[in-house]
């Protein structure tokens, strides 16, 4: 009994013990480095809820975006911040009352803004985490002690394109990107 108290005792004083120093933490695993255009197709149960085009562009303060639906209107623009806030300039009425502008600050967030540790701590309980392969595929998730809460894949192809992929456990949603080329 005395053990497993004094074991007990030792995992509570390491677990409120201090967060992983985020100055060693690597930059964004998705970084935007020039204005880009994506195809996005967002999904909730397998059904498709929206398809068109996002275009993004890096500022100092954060990521400016633009979201068009597929006959080219703006639906949403504005400014995700560092911080992941999503400062709305225009919105369509109808996509206002929706979480369409909050899900694509999310999106961003998560894609671009977050930053992942490669050592991806056991013991911090709220972490986020990245890995990589040979072939330049990025994973980075974050997990809430055993549950992901979201993953963000990118993968490269051999013909230089680009998808990402972003899945939300809570509400279970799939958005994917597709760079579209320069022609």
């Amino acid at each position: 009994m005395r053990c497993f108290m004094i074991a007990l005792l030792l995992i509570i004083v390491t677990g409120c013990g201090k967060m992983t120093d985020q100055t060693k933490w690597m930059p964004s695993a998705h970084p935007v480095k020039s204005a880009t255009l994506y195809k996005i197709r967002i999904e909730q149960s397998d059904i498709t809820r929206f398809a068109g085009l996002l275009a993004l562009e890096p500022r100092a303060d954060g990521i400016w975006c633009i979201l068009l639906d597929a006959t080219g209107i703006p639906l949403i623009k504005g400014l995700v911040s560092t911080d992941g806030t999503m400062q709305v300039e225009h919105c369509v009425s109808a996509t206002l009352s929706s979480r369409l502008p909050d899900l694509l600050g999310r999106v961003i967030e998560y894609t671009y803004l977050v930053q992942a540790s490669p050592e991806c701590p056991w013991y911090d309980p709220y972490r986020i985490c990245v890995s990589s392969d040979e072939s330049g595929n990025v994973t980075k998730w974050r997990k809430l002690g055993p549950f992901r809460l979201w993953q963000v894949d990118k993968n490269t192809s051999k013909d230089g394109g680009e998808t990402i992929t972003v899945k939300m456990n809570m509400p279970s949603v799939l958005i994917t990107m597709q760079h579209l080329d320069e022609e």
